[in-house]
């Protein structure tokens, strides 16, 4: 009996659960289904592209030419080398030889309680001319239509800060099984509150693609507010949304791609950075692993077992094995949705309990670093966390 209470709890929960990411699936637009309205075209403002690049020798021209190539015609292109030690500043200074709105910043060293990235954030605002401020990252690719459709969609949506998601370019199957699930989570929070809501937790900005006012950005302190923050994309959309400003996750896959991670180590220091940042308390962290395992998982492994569990093919068997079938089916819907609306392969959705396992285990192994203060390197540099939600920069 207890088995069959369970199932019950666990289909209805799930049910609500398909229900908003169905919700969330239809409101979730493509920054490409904007034009750019007629005031707009007329004004022409200048849009400064920020581009923070810490050692991105691999990825910093493509970036730069998929920028030149927009076919917005109005813009300047600042990068930040932020105390690169490879090649990052020597090819964007070629480049900016060539193209005179392309302009590489040499960085300032990293000062006590700010985090590489909002630093050179916050440099490239102060160097910055443009009206609308689109900040992205250096291993991002962007189509011609990239800055057009971003403002188009703001200006169109009434909005003050808008972020995009990208096309994930994942070439490993570790990534596969951890980037897919993260696409999956972007369409958990309930969008249709987003907008219109007050409550920073359903801030979920991606830092690879976000285009704001200048002055609201201004007014805000920008990324000096959250300097101390590690998850400056997250960090800066609940803040607007805190003080009642408008934000609005986009998809954005159409415009721009990003391969975030080459390898397992860089998936997991990554993974530890974002929720280190978000989740830095161990409630947090176990609480994820409960409802991941409870949710996510078990179905899988009882439905393997469910034999061994009702004997006998009875009406209860049989009830317990079709509510089971309907966890596993709601759950595979959902990544479905998910693979349509943003990317990955059809497999990948079929290997969903290895995607939780991975996700899993990596919480798990964050927990264990729970216990004392907890380091994360990233981009060469290592931080640690305490329970304060601050961090400290250790070199």
């Amino acid at each position: 009996m207890t088995f069959l209470i369970y199932n019950i709890i666990a289909s209805f929960l799930l049910f609500v659960f398909f229900i908003n990411f169905l919700i969330n699936s239809i409101l979730f637009r493509d920054i490409t289904d904007y034009k750019l309205p007629s005031e707009i075209k007329k004004e022409n403002p200048l849009i400064s592209i920020l581009i923070p690049a810490r050692n991105e020798e691999k990825n910093i021209r493509e970036c730069l030419f998929s920028l030149i190539k927009q076919d917005y015609d109005n813009i300047e292109i600042l990068v930040l080398n932020d105390n690169s030690t490879d090649d990052t500043a020597r090819i964007t200074g070629d480049i900016s030889n060539t193209y005179k709105n392309v302009k590489l910043i040499n960085g300032k060293p990293l000062p006590e309680g700010w985090t590489g990235k909002n630093y050179a954030c916050y440099q490239l605002f102060k160097e910055s001319k443009g009206k609308y401020l689109f900040f992205t990252d250096a291993d991002t690719i962007h189509k011609k239509e990239s800055v057009t459709s971003a403002l188009s969609c703001l200006v169109k949506e009434k909005l003050d800060l808008l972020s995009a998601c990208p096309e994930q370019v994942m070439k490993s199957f570790h990534e596969r099984m951890v980037i897919n699930l993260t696409n999956f989570q972007i369409l958990i929070p309930p969008l249709l509150f987003i907008r219109k809501s007050k409550i920073p937790v359903f801030g979920s900005g991606i830092g690879s693609l976000m285009i704001v006012k200048r002055d609201i950005y201004r007014d805000m302190g920008g990324h000096r507010s959250i300097k101390n923050s590690c998850v400056e994309d997250t960090a800066i959309s609940k803040l607007f949304i805190r003080k009642g400003y408008k934000f609005m996750i986009f998809n954005g896959r159409k415009v721009y791609s990003t391969r975030l991670y080459d390898n397992f180590r860089e998936i997991y220091e990554g993974f530890c950075r974002i929720f280190l940042g978000n989740f830095n308390s161990r409630f947090a962290v176990s609480l994820i692993i409960l409802v991941m395992f409870v949710f996510f998982l078990l179905p899988f492994i009882l439905l393997a077992l469910l034999p061994f569990i009702e004997f006998k093919t009875n009406v209860l068997f049989y009830s317990n094995l079709s509510m089971l079938l309907f966890q596993i089916l709601t759950i595979l819907l959902t990544r479905t949705m998910a693979k349509i609306k943003i990317n990955g392969k059809i497999i990948d959705i079929f290997l969903h309990p290895i995607s939780i396992f991975y996700m899993i285990f990596m919480n798990s192994k964050l927990l264990f670093q729970r216990k004392g203060k907890s380091q994360v390197s990233w981009k060469g540099r290592t931080y640690r966390y305490s329970s304060n939600f601050a961090n400290e920069l250790l070199k």
